[in-house]
């Protein structure tokens, strides 16, 4: 009888048994294939994270010598921006201009409660006012780009646009105005930064409306992601009374074709004759490392996850078929007794174990598919807390959504189990298998057929 016609009619003569490896294979191929799709996902979201997010870099005031404007935002001139853009390998930019305008047609949100975030004197000043954040193109603003909002209704600005408005979709639902509306926009003289005193209105079309939630409760109404505008450039030169030639903006990033490119179009850039004593340049790596950090936490979480399944897959297994090979002792002696190699009967234990890895391989396509999101879902989750505990430290920050932008996290994976998943496991397992079943059956294949026949009992 061959090794293969014994194991075969062992399995179905030891079904409990068989049926018990099977388990420990299925649950192991699950964990196995769950973890090849969530490393396969994270891979994904680490190049669309790379390539939409992390190959660039800014160019802002430089801190430590540059405390900027009365209200401390950036002072950028458009000469520098434009000088930076020229440049080889730059393959498209986005301006950030900022003002502070009056709403004069709408109402804008407040905080909950009965208690006031704003004096009566900054309420008489500022009460109705909202953040203008003025771009040549919204699709390339960070907010949108990291997914903080999200292009709801209508279209996205662009450098072309003249007096256009986007504006958060509650905002619009709370005021009954909808795309093609006009929002009504004055300049707001008591802003620091109007340098001009400029209290020109602007009637802005509606051309976009936009979705995006405060992750924690905001301590402003400033803060409140409901109230956020962002308008194109001639809407800010408009109500800050500016021109081209004297505007200045708050900073301007600039994209690259991959990561790998950023530090060279870099030092092309800081070799330019700019006042790099006041301004500097940053990675978008250091902008957004709360993105770069969360994918190596991620990462780390992944691999630790497939090594802790290749032990487990082994140890298991080899405790099982220890167990059960020491109740083979009698089966072992007599084939080796009777001339059986130690090769032959090796080869039929493997066998057997082979039998229920195929089906439990196939099998756990099936269970794979239920647990590799939750698997992935899980792993983002504790490597979002990790990150946000290793770089806040117990601070707590601002609840804006330029904050919350750079504080931003991966928070989603989309794991996808494909057939080809099951090539991998296949062979990863079959290693294991094997590995485990010699293992098991070294002790007892090393004896002779005596040793194992006398101590039967």
């Amino acid at each position: 009888m061959s090794f293969v016609k014994r194991a075969w009619l062992n399995v179905w003569r030891k079904l409990a048994k068989s049926l018990t490896i099977f388990l420990v294979l299925l649950t192991a191929c699950t964990l196995l294939l769950s973890t090849f799709a969530v490393r396969e996902a994270v891979a994904r979201t680490s190049d669309e994270v790379g390539s939409e997010l992390l190959a660039g870099f800014s160019v802002q005031n430089n801190q430590r010598t540059n405390p900027g404007t009365a209200r401390g935002a950036g002072n950028v001139s458009r000469a520098q921006i434009e000088a930076i853009a020229k440049l080889p390998g730059i393959t498209k930019y986005v301006t950030n201009m900022s003002s502070v305008a009056d709403i004069e047609n709408a109402e804008i949100f407040k905080l909950d409660g009965a208690a006031s975030d704003y004096s009566q004197e900054r309420e008489e000043k500022f009460g109705n006012a909202v953040m203008v954040n003025a771009v040549n193109k919204s699709d390339l603003a960070t907010p949108f780009r990291a997914g903080t909002f999200t292009l709801a209704q209508g279209r996205h600005l662009t450098d072309n646009d003249h007096h256009k408005v986007m504006v958060h979709e509650e905002f619009a639902a709370k005021n009954n105005l909808k795309v093609g509306d006009t929002l009504r926009m004055r300049g707001n003289i008591y802003d620091p930064d109007n340098r001009f005193q400029s209290d020109a209105a602007v009637d802005a079309e509606i051309v976009g409306t936009f979705s995006g939630k405060n992750a924690r409760p905001a301590a402003q109404r400033l803060e409140l992601y409901q109230n956020a505008i962002f308008t194109d450039l001639d809407t800010a030169r408009t109500l800050n009374g500016t021109t081209p030639e004297n505007e200045i903006y708050q900073d301007a990033g600039f994209f690259v074709n991959s990561v790998k490119d950023v530090d060279s179009v870099m030092k092309a850039a800081a070799a330019l004759p700019l006042d790099w004593d006041h301004y500097e340049l940053v990675k978008n790596t250091d902008m957004l490392g709360a993105l770069a950090y969360s994918l190596q936490s991620i990462n780390s979480l992944v691999n630790a996850t497939f090594i802790g399944t290749l032990i487990f897959t082994i140890v298991a297994l080899a405790l099982v078929l220890a167990l059960w090979m020491n109740e083979r002792r009698k089966e072992t002696g007599i084939l080796l007794a009777v001339g059986v190699s130690k090769a032959k009967i090796f080869a039929q234990y493997l066998t057997e174990n082979i039998f229920a890895f195929v089906v439990a391989v196939v099998a756990s396509f099936g269970t794979a598919t239920l647990l590799a999101q939750k698997l992935g879902d899980g792993i983002v989750s504790r490597a979002s807390a990790q990150t946000s505990a290793q770089l806040n430290g117990g601070q707590n920050f601002g609840t804006d959504f330029y904050t919350s932008t750079i504080q931003k996290t991966v928070d989603h994976v989309n794991v996808v189990i494909e057939p080809s998943h099951l090539v991998m496991v296949g062979v990863a397992g079959l290693i294991l298998v094997i590995v485990a079943t010699l293992i098991a059956s070294a002790p007892m294949l090393s004896k002779r057929p005596k040793q194992l026949l006398t101590q039967i009992g």
